[in-house]
């Protein structure tokens, strides 16, 4: 990595595990439903813009909403 951080690059190597692991996950369960999968994406969309916003009150309480109607840990 450009940074030579050896710190962050465990960090972000290790995220970069999870997400492939999450993205492995969401490719195994495609017999989600197309309205669940519209519900999560709207949610991300939700999360993108109340950020970009600067709203972190709104984009808490829509992030509280979607974790727990996404993909659990993919591990256990």
């Amino acid at each position: 990595m450009a940074s030579h951080n050896p710190h962050l690059i465990d960090a972000l190597e290790g995220l970069r595990d999870k997400a492939d692991q999450y993205r492995r996950i969401g490719l195994q369960n495609q017999q989600d439903s197309s309205a669940d999968q519209d519900r999560v994406q709207q949610e991300q969309v939700q999360i993108a813009g109340a950020v970009i916003a600067g709203q972190a009150d709104r984009a808490r309480e829509v992030m509280q909403r979607h974790v727990p109607g996404s993909l659990a840990d993919p591990l256990g």
